[in-house]
């Protein structure tokens, strides 16, 4: 079924009814007043008897009338005024064809059927409590809105049977915390369905209790073996992952899925054995397939998922994974601006799901909705959700995990996941009808104004490339530019205004305007003493914090925390830390350069132009570089870093210093050498000092290197600086296709 997944019938002579099935209304309440009775088997299973009462609850909310649950009934059947949930005496026994987690609801006389597979009948409850009561859960940990009613009329011939497009549907989100949220919007959570999840290796053979007496069960890498990976050729390997299973399953049975993924890491095994099957196979894709296919022939009455994923992405040239095996394929790699289908950059992906899905038709998508390294940057993306869940249905896929900012909240994250949601069940509707139902229904009068921020947000971007491992600085000139926040920010003012006197709306706004305000402050620290910056002139010619700077920082930490942005980035940095960072940055203010006014005559190869900062203007800003790599550094990969600095005039230089970003996750080290030398006339250079730099020992951690020279005597005008990279990785890194990068945020002159 790949086009229509659900359907709502209401015509009973349709459905092929039996002919003494009634088709009169049947009025479920009447002027406040409701007769039925909702019934249960005597041996209700669990979900039959939460379903009971969560549909006594939400009648009663909507009603003020609370009904009775029954086990039995008397009279006649066709006389019967019950709500009959699951497989009771009422029902027929094998009233629908279901699986999965489909449900049907239906009359039958005076009587309303509800059923279901797996937790379908739930599903079911919750489909009529939105759509026939008219109640609405638009957010995680907030109770849903309910209406007030005197009646509610079920139609002749009343009928829904529906199922899902996809039979894994996740929404990673902050919504996982509320469990009425997940099963109101029929979603699964990771933690219900696997036994173990995403890149395991690690968890299934630990090097610190293995690597020291057995190395060869690890990784051969780069000439020698590495304990960040597995060798899946290694038979003790499998054996040891298979006792461990074993164990696994027996003590967690109720698990659905086990993960035999890759550590998120480049290395891959690339010893003898390995190696050949890899080289049949196209890639290490070959390695992981054979060793998963191994250990599901072990367990064939369990179903494994694995990471297709970086180096794993591709299909394998000949195998197929086993018949209880998932693949997992990431869209780790597409710019989220236009939908998959069209999306340039997406290229690749369409081409790897392709060939998985005609080697498997068990595979599920890990897919991307927020922006990682910033979880309340802007990321307008909510109209591409619809093209490209629809694309992964029309494909084949069969499961759905959207990633997004987990437990912490993140831009429109209410809007995402409610649409989200939605999509991952049926992936045809319309999602402007959604996403106009949401709005009205969450922001209630300031919906004119939410929608107009969303459209004209959305348009700006398609000017951009949205990135999920970008940063709102990238966009200072683009749809985030200063005139263009203040157009968005004049939009929530006039939001504001109309929630006034409505705290849960104007706490909802506020809310809506912390992606906002989180960018005026990381774009000041890179305007830095320009306007739109943190410092600016005293009348004494100080520099000084800006007006009200100090106090919108703190106003903003408060508001996030809470708001539940409880990280501001996938890495985990909190708001309190963020705090921190801006006190060290008040507390330093501005450091005087006495290049600042020079001119840069670039003398070697151009700068990343990705990340192009201020371009060479970025060292001799006066501003210093922070955590991320990608502002306030200018940036040089697997090349030097070699210019002039022309200072206009000779004059006295004491001292020179240039620092460097040292950021091993993206390959970012200090230079191997850096060389200083000086002239008065731009010809003839006199050497000042070099340097050099140890190879760098394995540290993961985020630091900064600091070379720094005497000046000289007497007075110059040009000063060359010439920066040289590590000409290889170091071992610990090591990566086949990555260089060495080295990234330098200013060049101080005293």
């Amino acid at each position: 079924m790949n086009k229509l997944f659900f359907y709502v019938v209401y015509i009973g002579v349709l459905l092929n009814l039996p002919a003494q099935t009634g088709l009169a209304q049947i009025n479920l309440l009447n002027k406040g007043h409701s007769p039925y009775r909702i019934l249960l088997a005597k041996e209700a299973s669990p979900i039959e008897k939460e379903s009971a009462r969560i549909l006594q609850d939400y009648f009663q909310r909507v009603s003020g009338q609370r009904l009775p649950i029954v086990d039995k009934y008397s009279g006649p059947r066709s006389r019967q005024k019950l709500i009959s949930i699951g497989q009771t005496s009422l029902a027929s026994p094998n009233r629908n064809s279901l699986a999965g987690d489909s449900f049907s609801i239906e009359i039958d006389h005076q009587s309303l059927f509800f059923q279901g597979s797996g937790r379908g009948l739930l599903y079911g409850i919750y489909h009529f409590i939105e759509q026939t009561l008219g109640c609405r859960k638009w957010a995680a940990n907030e109770p849903a809105n309910c209406p007030k009613r005197t009646e509610i009329i079920i139609p002749p011939g009343y009928r829904v049977q529906e199922e899902p497009a996809f039979r894994y549907r996740e929404v990673y989100f902050p919504i996982e915390e509320d469990i009425e949220y997940i099963h109101w919007h029929r979603l699964d959570r990771l933690e219900d369905l696997w036994g173990k999840w995403g890149h395991s290796f690690s968890s299934w053979i630990s090097p610190s209790d293995y690597f020291d007496e057995h190395p060869d069960y690890f990784a051969y890498y780069n000439g020698s073996r590495n304990p960040d990976q597995l060798c899946l050729s290694n038979a003790h390997v499998l054996d040891i992952i298979t006792g461990a299973l074993d164990k696994a399953i027996q003590a967690k049975p109720e698990a659905r899925f086990w993960s035999i993924s890759p550590n998120d890491n480049p290395i891959y095994c690339q010893c003898t054995d390995c190696r050949r099957i890899n080289d049949q196979e196209g890639g290490p894709q070959g390695a992981l397939i054979q060793f998963v296919n191994r250990l599901a022939e072990r367990f064939p009455n369990t179903n494994f998922t694995t990471l297709a994923y970086t180096y794993t992405s591709n299909a394998p040239l000949h195998l197929k994974p086993a018949p209880n095996v998932t693949v997992f394929l990431s869209s780790i790699d597409v710019t989220r601006t236009h939908p998959i289908p069209t999306e340039p950059s997406a290229a690749l992906f369409r081409k790897q799901l392709a060939e998985w899905l005609a080697k498997t038709k068990k595979v599920f998508i890990w897919d991307y909705y927020t922006q990682f390294t910033n979880y309340l940057a802007p990321f307008p993306n909510v109209y591409t959700m619809q093209p490209n869940i629809r694309y992964f249905a029309d494909m084949g896929a069969s499961g759905i995990f959207a990633q997004g900012s987990e437990g912490s909240y993140s831009d429109m994250a209410e809007l995402k996941a409610y649409l989200l949601s939605k999509l991952l069940w049926d992936p045809y509707i319309d999602p402007h009808q959604i996403i106009g139902e949401f709005v009205n229904g969450y922001y209630k009068n300031a919906a004119p104004y939410i929608m107009k921020y969303l459209q004209v947000i959305t348009e700006a971007a398609q000017s951009d490339t949205l990135n999920i491992y970008g940063n709102p600085v990238l966009h200072h000139g683009g749809f985030l530019s200063p005139q263009k926040m203040d157009s968005y920010s004049t939009i929530l003012d006039k939001a504001a205004i109309v929630a006034e006197g409505d705290p849960v709306l104007q706490s909802r706004i506020e809310r809506l305007r912390l992606p906002l305000d989180y960018t005026y402050l990381q774009q000041a620290r890179f305007y830095g003493t320009e306007p739109h910056g943190i410092f600016e002139r005293s009348e004494d010619a100080t520099w000084q914090i800006r007006k009200g700077f100090v106090k919108r920082v703190e106003r903003f930490v408060a508001s996030a925390e809470q708001q539940g942005a409880n990280q501001l980035s996938e890495g985990g940095l909190q708001a309190v830390q963020y705090q921190e960072e801006w006190n060290t940055i008040f507390h330093k203010g501005v450091r005087e350069n006495l290049a600042s006014s020079a001119r840069i005559i670039q003398t070697g190869p151009p700068f990343v132009q990705d990340f192009p900062a201020k371009g060479w203007r970025t060292l001799i800003d006066r501003m210093p570089g922070y955590h991320d790599f990608s502002y306030n550094w200018l940036c040089f990969y697997g090349t030097s870093m070699a210019f002039t600095l022309d200072l206009q005039k000779s004059q006295a230089v004491q001292q020179i210093e240039l620092t460097f970003l040292t950021d091993p996750r993206h390959w970012i080290f200090a230079p191997q050498k850096v060389t200083i030398a000086g002239s008065t006339d731009g010809k003839n250079f006199t050497p000042i000092g070099d340097k050099e730099s140890r190879p760098p020992i394995e540290n993961y951690s985020i630091d900064r290197a600091v070379f720094s020279f005497e000046g000289t005597k007497e007075p110059i005008r040009y000063i060359r600086i010439v920066a040289l990279p590590f000409d290889r990785l170091p071992s610990w890194r090591y990566h086949p296709t990555k260089k060495s990068m080295i990234a330098c945020d200013e060049v101080w002159i005293r």
